[in-house]
């Protein structure tokens, strides 16, 4: 399977995303690729969606926002202004001096 994530719908601090634009850096792209993980992410069947929307209600403090779905194929694509485009690089975990 794949993924499609909007790029419209991710959960950005407007803070975050006036420092991006200050530094004439794309917000979007420090989001998915600059390291801080700082969302849960997981998928919900679509026929179960009603039930776990209603369960998410009873979680105090907690925000769900559907930031894209699933798709046939393998790829995963960040959708923006009507076209799709590769998603950024990650963060390497793992990398010695870098």
């Amino acid at each position: 399977a794949g993924a499609e994530i909007a790029a419209g719908e991710l959960p950005l601090d407007p803070g975050a995303r006036a420092w991006s634009a200050r530094q004439g850096r794309d917000p979007v792209g420090d989001a998915l690729a600059g390291g801080e993980d700082y969302e849960l992410l997981f998928a919900v069947p679509r026929r179960r969606r009603r039930a776990f929307l209603a369960a998410a209600k009873l979680v105090k403090n907690t925000t769900v926002t559907r930031i894209g779905r699933l798709t046939p194929p393998p790829a995963v694509v960040l959708a923006r202004g009507g076209r799709e485009e590769p998603l950024p690089a990650g963060f390497a975990h793992f990398v010695l001096g870098g």
